[in-house]
């Protein structure tokens, strides 16, 4: 029994993508004190849209009379596992506490729709595939008139969460769009976006996205940027070497493209050399006095760590001790050794390993499943670099829709 109809797009596009869909929309009509830290209508919004999506799994769940136990057992114990390390916490107040409501609000939706998602095997990543193309042409359309424009014209330059988070969103688009060059699947396709003028306008904001990563300043979507170019690369077609090389020789003419216009303009040239400015050319090394003071939170977290190595602090339990950031350090594995030492880090690995080693299964029976591989290292990368784990919808959801997979329709996974 699986989702069908207009459920489908809220709970395998809207409630992944809601805290995306949520900033777009708001940032695009200039209502930038409704995405401010602490706005009482993003929070009535979250909690809402979790409200309605637990009353949906619910439901679907009596109508199903059918859920895989063992996911489901393990995330009651994850969220006992944040209880008791709340429970714990004599000393914590609101700010600590709110994360363990955050993740419950946040996340814990998108892992039990993952959970269903991953049961509908390769009809669900077809159906996902497909929605996410229009999705992929938003997101282009938002930063190239929402983010680049003003950006270029000197109205506007996004400042603090925002320009991460919005380099992150170009970077995402860029990948995405990168995905559909040469997308096989065509009957699977919208009818506009199988048309030439659809290829060529995909084309252009192919060459449009690295220019709006690099205006907003934002290094990790920079990186993350990067990485898409080397994932299509190592997950493209082999078996067409004519089509290859075509896509190579446009390649090389996108980049021509995107080098003159940056080398053409001094704020976007600017903008490259702060995104690049960790990297030390001469020794090929990371110079961490310009990672946007990621030396000293890391460095605090380093050494929290060498205090308990082997058991951590608790899931939330170890925030009122970054005193740098007084919250999480911006980086997945820090993060992981902070909450459970080295023993948590070593479930955190194999959880890595079963998911890539399922993945890349899916991914050479299926083609649409490297959709879930662009989607999962957008979340990833920006993990590494930019807030918690804890309340990153979309990593969850990728993460769980894909561990569930039992079997795809050639081969036992």
């Amino acid at each position: 029994m699986t989702i069908r109809g207009n459920k489908r797009l809220f709970v395998y596009i809207v409630e992944p993508f809601k805290i995306i869909l949520y900033n777009i929309i708001f940032y695009w009509f200039g209502a930038t004190d409704a995405v401010a830290e602490g706005s009482s209508l993003y929070s009535a919004v979250m909690v809402g849209m979790f409200f309605v999506s637990f009353a949906q799994y619910v439901w679907w769940l009596a109508q199903k009379r059918y859920v895989n136990k063992t996911v489901f057992t393990l995330t009651l114990l994850y969220l006992g596992a944040c209880f008791v390390s709340f429970l714990f916490n004599f000393n914590a107040n609101y700010a600590y506490e709110k994360y363990f409501y955050f993740f419950i609000v946040f996340s814990l939706p998108s892992i039990l729709w993952g959970i269903e998602f991953g049961q509908e095997g390769p009809d669900g990543l077809s159906w996902l595939a497909k929605w996410l193309e229009p999705i992929s042409w938003l997101i282009s359309v938002y930063c190239t008139l929402v983010v680049l424009l003003p950006n270029l014209s000197g109205d506007v330059e996004l400042r603090g969460y925002a320009y991460q988070s919005h380099s992150y969103y170009a970077a995402l688009a860029f990948g995405l769009l990168l995905f559909y060059v040469g997308y096989e699947e065509r009957d699977q396709r919208f009818a506009f976006f199988k048309s030439k003028i659809a290829t060529i306008v995909r084309l252009v904001l192919i060459c449009i996205m690295p220019i709006a990563v690099i205006s907003t300043g934002g290094k990790g979507g920079f990186v993350l940027m990067l990485v898409y170019v080397v994932m299509y690369l190592l997950l493209k077609d082999r078996k067409k070497p004519l089509l290859s090389i075509a896509y190579i020789v446009g390649g090389i003419v996108c980049l021509l493209v995107v080098v003159y216009i940056i080398s053409n303009n001094r704020f976007l040239s600017d903008k490259l050399s702060f995104v690049t400015n960790y990297i030390n050319f001469d020794t090929l090394s990371i110079d961490m006095t310009n990672t946007s003071n990621r030396n000293i939170v890391y460095a605090e977290a380093l050494q929290l760590i060498e205090e308990r190595p082997f058991l951590g602090y608790g899931i939330i339990s170890y925030m009122p001790l970054m005193t740098t950031t007084g919250q999480y350090p911006h980086n997945y594995f820090l993060e992981v050794l902070l909450q459970g030492g080295t023993l948590y880090l070593m479930v955190v690995l194999f959880t890595l390993f079963c998911f890539f080693r399922k993945l890349l299964k899916q991914i050479k029976y299926d083609s649409n499943a490297r959709i879930i591989a662009y989607l999962f290292i957008y979340t990833f990368i920006m993990l590494m670099f930019s807030g918690t784990y804890l309340t990153t919808s979309l990593f969850w959801f990728t993460l769980v829709s894909t561990l569930v997979v039992r079997r795809d329709t050639r081969n036992d996974i």
